[in-house]
């Protein structure tokens, strides 16, 4: 992924010795370079590109969202992973509009964090791989976590809008609403045999939506009917 890369994306990772080297004008300083987001030749690869400004590490409050471009043919996952490496679960939401992805970060606790990004070629053979990471320093923690999503999220360019914390409320019907593409329906699913379909939007098919309660203890997913009568989770609100 480097043999032909670019001077202005290499220097994300690679820092010569000598100056003249970095074949770009004007020229980083080392303290320029220690404060870029570690960025590998992949994300360049695969034509991604960061829309919000990131630092090494850049300070935020309990949460954050940053910007991505991603281009329609890239699947893309992210994790929080403490300082051990260690990933925490229902952390990080990916919300693709177009190709624009909004990446949203919730932190447990004041202190660095890091997050950890994967591409994948939707059409190339095998699995994801690491093509950045971003540090963050957190002032506070909060105890909001966010679904879990799959691979058909993704794939089908979902964007999750409501509801987007769990565990979901029980004291009052909860709206879902939810953007997918290239489906033939999205279904609300609680236990083995409740299924009802979301609505798509009369302004725009893509958007579905549905209120309804929630049983206490409920297993809750929103599930998508693709071409050829199979079925595919797309979020799941009850994950551990």
């Amino acid at each position: 992924m480097y043999l032909y890369a670019r001077p202005n994306h290499f220097i994300y990772t690679h820092f010569p010795r000598e100056t003249k080297w970095q074949m770009i004008a004007p020229a980083y300083t080392a303290e320029q370079f220690t404060d870029l987001p570690y960025l590998r030749g992949e994300f360049f690869e695969h034509g991604l590109s960061l829309e919000t400004a990131l630092r090494r590490v850049t300070a935020a409050g309990q949460s954050i969202q940053f910007d991505l471009h991603v281009p329609d043919d890239i699947d893309l996952m992210a994790y929080l992973d403490d300082p051990s490496g260690q990933t925490q679960l229902h952390r990080t939401l990916l919300q693709r509009d177009g190709a624009r992805c909004r990446v949203r970060v919730s932190f447990p606790k004041a202190g660095r964090w890091t997050v950890s990004l994967y591409s994948k070629r939707r059409t190339a053979a095998g699995s994801f791989g690491l093509c950045g990471e971003f540090g963050f320093q957190s002032r506070a923690g909060t105890p909001q976590r966010f679904p879990q999503t799959y691979a058909a999220y993704d794939s089908h360019h979902a964007r999750l809008y409501a509801p987007l914390d769990v565990p979901l409320a029980t004291d009052k019907p909860v709206q879902f609403r939810i953007r997918v593409h290239n489906v033939e329906g999205v279904f609300l699913t609680t236990g083995e045999t409740k299924w009802q379909p979301l609505s798509p939007s009369a302004e725009d098919k893509t958007l579905y939506q549905l209120t309804s309660p929630i049983a206490a203890n409920a297993s809750v997913q929103i599930v998508a009917k693709l071409p050829g009568n199979e079925y595919q989770v797309l979020v799941d609100f009850s994950a551990p």
